[in-house]
């Protein structure tokens, strides 16, 4: 029989490969344990992006994300730590580096709260990549910030060094 936080713990692992999979990705599985890792904090302003920190830690990462097909145009966001040739080494989804989500009150009677989503030119955020020999940097890909609809092609919208 399953404690409650198993069962939370399964259902959540759950969602989250009906949503891999309707939006044509998998994951390739998490890391079988702790490994070193790097939490980057990262700071978007207006197109770029900037390494503000980083940090090595031991961490347990979630695997990397595969697209189902590579040959059609996908849309969301996303990063890709990469080596020096653009090869792709981990992948993860990412909520739009311009875009934020805020909970409000809906109104003062209901109590009931609605998410509200908003467009800024600066934010900072933080990531957490494998510490890697092979990895020079870090690209991001989302919908261009003038793009109409959350289903826009995805472009490269900036990178940062690591090495």
């Amino acid at each position: 029989m399953l404690r409650p936080s198993q069962g939370i713990k399964a259902a959540i692992r759950l969602s989250l490969a009906v949503m891999l999979s309707f939006c044509g990705a998998t994951s390739t599985g998490a890391a079988a344990g702790l490994q070193k890792a790097e939490r980057l904090v990262i700071h978007y302003h207006s197109g770029t992006f900037e390494l503000v920190s980083r940090m090595t830690i031991r961490k347990v990462l979630p695997g990397s994300i595969a697209f189902a097909d590579t040959t059609i145009q996908h849309s969301g966001s996303w990063f890709e730590l990469q080596s020096a040739t653009g090869a792709n080494l981990y992948r993860r989804m990412m909520q739009p580096p311009q875009t934020i989500y805020v909970e409000a009150l809906e109104d003062s009677t209901s109590g009931r709260y609605v998410r509200q989503e908003a467009t800024v030119p600066d934010r900072t955020f933080v990531l957490l990549v494998p510490l890697r020999d092979d990895a020079v940097q870090v690209a991001f890909y989302g919908p261009p910030v003038a793009a109409a609809g959350k289903r826009a092609g995805t472009q490269l919208l900036g990178s940062i060094s690591l090495r």
